[in-house]
């Protein structure tokens, strides 16, 4: 049904910014996506607003999902796998292509939660110096 979904969320608290990105192998895969979720509000937790969904104007395509993040910070090896785009073949997930140019590790949003338990001077302590460039 997909070969790639992106899932965005915030590294630290994991939790998710609520959209998706999702790559539908054909037309008819498609067809059946939107009349499943379109208006869904059988979330499991959280969320109960229904769901809404946008065809995107920018990126068409498998290749140019891949080749939008695979030089993308996200795929640096700092980020856990959950946060990172994945790709699907059959119903398992397959590796993302490397790189073609070294990745820089990605900045890091102070969300207002990490500012709310960071202590003063605006620092987490979870953070160690490396983290920190």
């Amino acid at each position: 049904m997909y070969d790639f979904i992106y899932l965005p969320a915030d590294i630290t608290t994991r939790i998710s910014f609520e959209y998706a990105f999702v790559n539908l192998v054909s037309t008819e895969a498609a067809l059946r996506f939107v009349a499943h979720f379109l208006g869904y509000t059988g979330w499991q937790e959280g969320a109960n607003r229904p769901a809404g969904l946008q065809w995107s104007e920018g990126l068409q395509g498998l290749n140019e999902l891949i080749e939008r993040y695979r030089n993308s910070p996200l795929m640096h090896s700092s980020v856990p796998d959950f946060a990172k785009p994945a790709l699907s073949r059959e119903g398992a997930r397959t590796s993302f292509p490397d790189p073609t140019v070294p990745l820089r590790r990605p900045r890091m949003r102070r969300t207002a939660a990490r500012r709310r338990s960071a202590p003063e001077g605006g620092r987490s302590n979870s953070e160690s110096p490396s983290e920190r460039q």
